[in-house]
């Protein structure tokens, strides 16, 4: 992605994924006016559910603007609070209780209280999303059907205290409560029946609030006045063009009618050229490891020797660089990407080493001109590129 300035839209951060692809668009772009960022979308978001919509990377984008849950990801991957103080954890590490904020308001004014964040919830009962929740007692069965939803262990202690117990303990809990696909509160239409409609996306708890969507043109949002950190929000305007072409969001980009936009792959060589774009390409944090897999049932990959000098003679820092042209991108020798906690650096894995190569294929019995190596791999996204 590249950006003419780091921006701050709130404490959330916007992700756009960067396709390879080049379709038609039929969308414009408008000359935004004001303190207005512009971003792009790269497609038209369903409906704004999250039941429904919860993979929809557009969605998300819109998502993060005008909603808020208890708690967030910082940029170094800890956890912060949001629209939670604080919390604590008890009984052996199976009871938490979590401290709003007494002054969250939705966008109409209406106070934020545990009973909201707690019906967001209870309203992903048989959904796909479910099962990050069976930790909580009765919540599996809630979910199947088998249980009243006051059965399940998910409480409203006061108006601004949840409480929350666990079947056992399990601590990456506080991690599901952060997580950005199924983290926010809603109020329903009628309070008796969790998983009935909700009031919205109009009115939001977030940072911004969604004024005006025309589909498949553009979404523009607005500040929130009653969010309770309003005044560290930058920007009054967040102009959303909806433009699938990155070809197009390149070419808005560079005319200045786009403050951020993709790159269409073809453009990479020609970004990293220029030292005005090239000054510009901001890297978004997006942790995620690519790896082959090799069958070790089947020679020649069932071959510890084998496999070592396959891991050791490969140059990884110089495939981003010289064939890739993704230079930003950190090469890997573990699992653990370098902007999560724990990560091991080349403390884990084989890192290039061609001398240690050549002692493993020499240990190798069979005669390696005698093996072809077939590589699979994704052809309709950016991950085909690895």
């Amino acid at each position: 992605m590249i950006m003419k300035r780091i921006l701050r839209l709130s404490a959330l951060v916007l992700v756009v994924l960067l396709a390879l692809s080049r379709g038609g668009s039929g969308s414009r772009v408008v000359q935004a006016q004001g303190p207005t960022i512009r971003f792009p979308l790269n497609g038209n978001p369903p409906p704004l559910d999250m039941l429904d919509t919860w993979y929809n990377q557009n969605a998300t984008v819109i998502f993060n603007q005008i909603f808020e849950n208890m708690f967030r990801y910082a940029p170094d991957g800890t956890i912060q609070p949001a629209g939670a103080l604080s919390y604590a954890i008890t009984g052996g590490g199976t009871i938490y209780t979590i401290q709003l904020r007494p002054d969250a308001r939705w966008s109409d004014g209406a106070l934020v209280v545990a009973r909201h964040f707690i019906d967001g919830i209870l309203r992903l009962g048989g959904s796909e999303l479910a099962q990050e929740y069976f930790p909580i007692v009765g919540f599996e069965q809630w979910s199947a059907g088998t249980l009243d939803p006051e059965d399940v262990g998910i409480v409203a202690l006061d108006d601004y205290t949840i409480g929350i117990t666990l079947e056992e303990p399990a601590i990456h809990f506080i991690d599901v409560l952060a997580s950005e696909w199924i983290r926010y509160p809603v109020r329903l239409v009628d309070p008796s029946d969790p998983l009935g409609p909700i009031l919205g996306p109009e009115i939001s708890n977030g940072p911004y609030q969604l004024i005006e969507w025309v589909p498949d043109d553009y979404i523009t949002l607005v500040k929130n006045p009653y969010y309770w950190d309003s005044g560290n929000v930058e920007f009054e305007d967040v102009y959303l063009p909806i433009i699938p072409d990155l070809y197009n969001q390149f070419d808005a980009y560079q005319s200045d009618l786009l403050d951020a936009s993709g790159i269409p792959g073809p453009e990479f060589s020609i970004v990293l050229g220029d030292p005005l774009l090239s000054a510009e390409l901001h890297s978004l944090p997006r942790p995620g490891v690519y790896y082959i897999g090799l069958n070790t049932t089947l020679a020649p990959t069932d071959d510890l020797d084998f496999r070592m000098a396959l891991a050791t003679s490969i140059d990884r820092r110089d495939m981003l660089d010289n064939y890739l042209n993704t230079p930003w991108r950190a090469e890997a020798t573990g699992v653990i990407p370098p902007e999560m906690p724990a990560h091991q650096g080349s403390e884990a894995g084989f890192t290039y080493d061609p001398a240690a190569a050549l002692v493993h294929l020499s240990n190798y019995t069979l005669d390696p001109s005698s093996v072809t190596v077939e590589l699979w791999y994704n052809t309709n996204n950016f991950i085909a590129k690895f």
